[in-house]
């Protein structure tokens, strides 16, 4: 099998053209094609359809990229651990993230890079999940619920709970807020696509209010920015504003209520060999990950 075929197909879809190939791995995009072809040819099979706009994978070639990529993975794994023990920890590693955990990130990060001054890390941050499979990730932190289908290993780092946070010269400017059916008359601010949401007392008592309000999207950061800025009452994962609410930039309200938590992991494709590098990082960002902010 010829390897770098497979990898150059790999690198294909992972920049879902020729030319975005050629660019990544610095082979001029005719031999590219050429090189896609004759893997086309040896395995009798058409991997991609070719529009004058677009690549796609062909039902034969998804399934033959879903294999390809867990076997390079699996072989680079232990390629790394060899390295790894010949000459000590080295190398690099690719991390992926939201934007929403770049602060949170950023000193467990440093620190791994002063433990480990060998090693390199290229941080993707991403408005969405990255497909490590795809994207040639090695390790991704995540926010949220993992698909039971997903073929990720993962360890939990702790869970971000919703909390109502707003201004100070917003909430000096309003009506006193004493229980969640209050915020209703307020100026609220929210992720895009939720109406509503069930908020719980640490007495158990549940409510469930409209959020709906003037400003909706679909980053942290744009939520933010509004609620620092005096516009209105915001349902966010308070964790993350942890800059903010220690500035008094923001407080929270109504601190006996929150939101669901949403759960945070650290992932990396199974595989039956994990390097040593990959191993090392992964329980540092176990022990070194702020769980005081995220254990509500």
């Amino acid at each position: 099998m010829a390897l770098d075929s497979v990898d150059l197909f790999l690198e294909v879809v992972r920049t879902g053209s020729f030319s975005g190939a050629a660019r990544a791995t610095g082979i001029p995009v005719s031999t590219v094609s050429q090189r896609i072809a004759a893997l086309e040819a040896r395995l009798g099979a058409t991997l991609l359809k070719r529009t004058t706009r677009r690549l796609a994978l062909t039902e034969a070639g998804a399934g033959y990229h879903a294999v390809a990529a867990r076997a390079l993975a699996e072989l680079r794994g232990f390629e790394a651990e060899l390295t790894d023990t010949a000459a000590g920890l080295s190398g690099k590693l690719k991390v992926a993230s939201t934007i929403a955990m770049d602060d949170v990130l950023a000193p467990v990060l440093s620190g791994y890079l002063e433990a480990y001054p060998n090693m390199a890390l290229e941080l993707h941050l991403s408005g969405r999940n990255t497909d490590l499979f795809t994207d040639g990730i090695d390790v991704a932190i995540r926010v949220g619920a993992l698909r039971d289908d997903s073929g990720l290993v993962a360890r939990s780092l702790g869970a971000a709970a919703l909390k109502l946070v707003a201004s100070p010269d917003y909430l000096k400017a309003q009506p006193p807020i004493d229980h969640p059916n209050d915020i209703e008359a307020h100026q609220l601010i929210s992720f895009a696509g939720y109406g509503t949401a069930q908020l719980h007392h640490a007495n158990g008592e549940a409510c469930e209010v409209d959020i709906a309000g003037r400003f909706a999207g679909n980053q942290l950061s744009s939520l933010r920015h509004q609620a620092v800025a005096g516009h209105g009452i915001a349902l966010v994962p308070a964790a993350f504003l942890a800059r903010e609410l220690a500035s008094g930039e923001l407080v929270t309200v109504l601190d006996d209520w929150r939101g669901e938590a949403q759960p945070i992991h650290i992932v990396y494709l199974a595989q039956r060999i994990v390097s040593k590098r990959l191993r090392t990082f992964i329980d540092h960002v176990v022990a070194h990950f702020p769980r005081r902010l995220f254990a509500d």
